[in-house]
C-alpha cells in the first residue's frame, strides 16, 4: 500500500479499532420499507480491512500522482467504502449525484477530469465501472458505551491535502466543484460533532440526503468520527419511509431539511409520529431557513427537539449551529474566523441585517476551473447569507440571492412562506417573484392543501390572500395572488426546488405549476 498518510480515514475508522471498538457496527444499509426488511452491516474492523484492500487496488493502477476518482452513487455501502478507500490512499474523490440529468453529469465529469469513474447500483446513467458489492457482516449490532476519544493532534489539523470534491448548487454564487481537505473532517469533529451536536459512540445517525450533498454526508462522517453508527437509506418511495427506518433501526439522530420536517408532521398522525420517532434524542435541520412554526409543530407532534444549523458546500461544516440541549439561537463555531458586515440593502424591511464572511480549517481549499485545475481560495469566503442578531443569538434571514426588491424594499419570500404555513390546512407553500403585465415585480404564492377534497380551494386561496393583506408588513410582502396547486417540486434532499419552480413560472409553463384554483388581489 502507498506510504502516504491516511489522513481523515484514521479519524473515522482506524482510531476506533486501535481503541478496541473494532466489533462495533460502523455502517448499516437498509432497504426502503416497500422493498422489505433487508439490511447489511459492517463493523469498524471490517471497514478498516475493506478500505485497506480498496486502497491497495487503487494504488496498483496509480502512478506517482494521486488519482481523480468519480463515484456516482447514493448512500450505499459500496459508495462509502470506495470513498473512504480512495481517501485512505491519498486520492481525490468526487461524490456525484446519481440522479443528475445526463448532460449535467457529463459536464461535471468533464470539469473534474477523472482518471477513474465508478457507479453504485442506484446510478441511472451506468457511466464507468460498477462498484464491487460489499459483503454483509452477519451478526447483531453491538452497542458501544460512550468513550472519550483523543483530541486531533496538530498534524491532523494541518493536513491540507485534497481529499474530497462536492458540487455546490450555486446558491452562494455560481455552481462549482469544491475541493475539501483531510483536515476539514478533523475540524468538523473537533468543533461541531462533539461540542455542539453532542454526538457520541452510542448514537445511530440517519440523514435524509445522499453523500453527494454536504448535509447528506454529515449523516456519515460525523457519526464515524466519534465511533457511532451511520444508517444508510439509499432509496426511498415516500417521506414516511424515513420514519419507518428511524423506528426500525432505533435511530437517535436524524438530519433533514425544514420542508421535510413540515411534511412529516403534517402528513402523519401525531400518535404514529410520536411512536415512530420515540428513539430520537434530537433532529438536526439545515439546507434552508427553519421557520419557527415548523420547529414548534415538529417538537409538539414528534416530541423531539429540532436544532438548526447553517452552512454551505464551500464551508463543508456549518459555520453557525444551535447547541443540542441549549435554547434556540445560532452560535458561532470554533475554527471559523468571522466578519459580519452590514448588508448593503437600502430600504430593507429589517434593521441591522448582516452578511457572513468566514475563513477557517473547514473552508474549501478551492474549486476546480473549467480545465480541471485547482483555483485556490484565498481570504474569507463570502457566504451571501443574511442574519440578524438578538438576545438568543444569530437568526438566519435568507440567502442574499433569494431576496427580491419589491416596491423599493428588499424582502425575503421565505417570510411570506412562514406566514402562510401557520395555516394548518397547508402542506407546502412557495413564494416566487413574477413580473406583471405592466412590467412590475410582485410576489406570488403557491400552496398545496393537506386535504383538498375537504377544503374548497377557492375559499382557502381567498382567505389566505385576505390574511396576508391585513397582517403582513411591509405591504411589499403581500402576494398579488395565491394559487392552489397539486404539488411543488422538491430536490432529492426534500428542499423546495426554488430555482426550477421560479423558472417554470417565469416561462409560463403550465405543467410544472398545475394551478387548481387562484385568488387574485
Amino acid at each position: 500500500m502507498s506510504d502516504r498518510p491516511i489522513g481523515c480515514v484514521d479519524l473515522m475508522v482506524d482510531r476506533h479499532v486501535r481503541a478496541g471498538r473494532g466489533d462495533h457496527t460502523a455502517v448499516v444499509e437498509v432497504e426502503r420499507p416497500a422493498s422489505g426488511a433487508a439490511r447489511r452491516r459492517i463493523t469498524y474492523a471490517g471497514l478498516q480491512r475493506l478500505t485497506q484492500s480498496i486502497a491497495r487496488q487503487l494504488d496498483a493502477c496509480a502512478g506517482d500522482a494521486p488519482l481523480r476518482i468519480a463515484i456516482i452513487g447514493s448512500a450505499t455501502l459500496e459508495t462509502v467504502a470506495w470513498w473512504l478507500g480512495g481517501m485512505r490512499a491519498g486520492h481525490l474523490v468526487f461524490l456525484v449525484n446519481p440522479h443528475l440529468p445526463a448532460a449535467q453529469c457529463v459536464a461535471m465529469l468533464a470539469m473534474f477530469r477523472p482518471d477513474l469513474v465508478m457507479h453504485d447500483r442506484t446510478a441511472a446513467s451506468g457511466r464507468g465501472e460498477p462498484l464491487p458489492a460489499v459483503a454483509d457482516e452477519p451478526g447483531e449490532d453491538i452497542a458501544c458505551p460512550e468513550a472519550l476519544l483523543p483530541e486531533p493532534d496538530g498534524d491532523c489539523l494541518s493536513d491540507a491535502r485534497p481529499a474530497l470534491v462536492l458540487a455546490s448548487s450555486g446558491s452562494t454564487g455560481r455552481p462549482k466543484l469544491c475541493v475539501h481537505t483531510h483536515r476539514a473532517f478533523w475540524g468538523f469533529e473537533r468543533n461541531v460533532s462533539r461540542p455542539l451536536w453532542k454526538l457520541d459512540a452510542r448514537d445511530r445517525v440517519l440523514a435524509s440526503g445522499g453523500p453527494f450533498f454536504s448535509f447528506g454526508l454529515q449523516g456519515i462522517h460525523p457519526p464515524l468520527s466519534v465511533g457511532a453508527t451511520a444508517i444508510l437509506l439509499p432509496q426511498w418511495d415516500a417521506h414516511g419511509d424515513f420514519l419507518e427506518v428511524i423506528e426500525r433501526e432505533r435511530a437517535t439522530v436524524f438530519l433533514g431539511v425544514p420542508t421535510l420536517y413540515h411534511l412529516l408532521q403534517s402528513r402523519t398522525d401525531p400518535r404514529v409520529l410520536g411512536r415512530q420517532a420515540r428513539t430520537l434524542r434530537v433532529a438536526m435541520s439545515a439546507g434552508e431557513r427553519l421557520p419557527s412554526i415548523v420547529r414548534r409543530r415538529w417538537e409538539t407532534h414528534a416530541g423531539v427537539p429540532l436544532c438548526d444549523s447553517i452552512g454551505t458546500t464551500e464551508t463543508f461544516a456549518p459555520y453557525f449551529s444551535e447547541e443540542v440541549g441549549a435554547r434556540p439561537g445560532l452560535r458561532s463555531i470554533a475554527g471559523f474566523d468571522y466578519e459580519m458586515r452590514l448588508a448593503p440593502v437600502a430600504g430593507h424591511s429589517r434593521d441591522n441585517v448582516f452578511m457572513a464572511e468566514v475563513r477557517g480549517v473547514c473552508v474549501m481549499l478551492g474549486w476546480l476551473d473549467e480545465d480541471g485545475r485547482l483555483a485556490r481560495h484565498a481570504g474569507r469566503f463570502c457566504t451571501h447569507d443574511l442574519f440578524t442578531l438578538d438576545e438568543h443569538g444569530w437568526q438566519f434571514v435568507s440567502r442574499r440571492s433569494e431576496r427580491i426588491k419589491i416596491s423599493g424594499l428588499w424582502v425575503s419570500p421565505q417570510e411570506v412562506e412562514e406566514f402562510l404555513l401557520h395555516d394548518e390546512r397547508l402542506v407546502k407553500a412557495a413564494v416566487v417573484p413574477v413580473e406583471t403585465d405592466e412590467g412590475l415585480q410582485r410576489l406570488r404564492a403557491y400552496v398545496v392543501l393537506r386535504a383538498p377534497r375537504e377544503n374548497d380551494a377557492r375559499d382557502v386561496a381567498a382567505q389566505l390572500l385576505a390574511g396576508a393583506r391585513s397582517q403582513l408588513r411591509p405591504k411589499a410582502l403581500c402576494p398579488d395572488s395565491v394559487c392552489v396547486v397539486e404539488d411543488l417540486d422538491s430536490t432529492p434532499t426534500g428542499k423546495f426546488n426554488r430555482a426550477r419552480f421560479r423558472e417554470a413560472v417565469r416561462a409560463r409553463r403550465d405543467e410544472p405549476v398545475r394551478v387548481v384554483e387562484e385568488a387574485a388581489a
